[in-house]
């Protein structure tokens, strides 16, 4: 083969190297279901997962206290739900209220409870996944910088049984919704327009 030849084919062969990575970079950028289901999901593995604060714990609670407070969300009746799902221990104790001392419970983690329950006090029941995108608002652009919201569904993963109970729920209603939500609630995220595709700056 004569060297022009092979130039020609070398150059040839590098042009369409050159339109396919700008074709690549180029549907990165589109807006589309896939495009925007990648940077949804990558978004939601980088997140922190779901956690309710609770008491720090060991606590000390009087009867009194935990029945005057029954079915106020986030109370201490909640620690009692957490204690029959096995996420924490309860005993019997008396608490000082003032200079007596009256019927109390004390709460604490189990072994068990040590795996949801962080430094924080947090309670923590699963992780946010990408079910499927429902939608997305006609992309804009602002001094430069194109951008769209992203509505989609989401899975709760890694989720342990005792997020199923009812009582739990009930004493922890957002965490309920969040469960109940999953597959069928909305949910949106703000989208950026990069040359590497579309990113959330969450």
């Amino acid at each position: 083969m004569k060297p022009m030849v092979k130039r020609h084919i070398l150059a040839a062969g590098l042009a369409s190297v050159c339109l396919a990575l700008s074709a690549c970079s180029s549907g990165k950028k589109e807006a589309t279901t896939e495009n925007f289901a990648r940077a949804v999901s990558a978004a939601l593995e980088r997140s922190d997962a779901q956690c309710y604060r609770i008491d720090d714990l060991p606590v000390e609670y009087p009867v009194a206290k935990i029945e005057a407070l029954r079915g106020v969300s986030g109370g201490p009746d909640g620690l009692e739900a957490l204690s029959r799902a096995g996420v924490l221990a309860e005993t019997d104790t008396t608490v000082k209220v003032g200079s007596v001392r009256v019927p109390g419970k004390r709460f604490e983690k189990t072994d068990a409870g040590k795996r949801f329950i962080d430094d924080k006090g947090r309670l923590c029941y699963g992780r946010l996944a990408l079910d499927k995108i429902v939608g997305w608002t006609t992309p804009w652009s602002t001094a430069g910088v194109t951008e769209t919201i992203v509505t989609y569904h989401y899975r709760l993963e890694e989720q342990p049984d005792w997020v199923r109970q009812p009582a739990v729920q009930k004493a922890y209603p957002d965490m309920g919704k969040l469960i109940a939500g999953a597959g069928r609630t909305p949910l949106r995220m703000p989208l950026v327009q990069t040359e590497d595709g579309w990113v959330s700056e969450q």
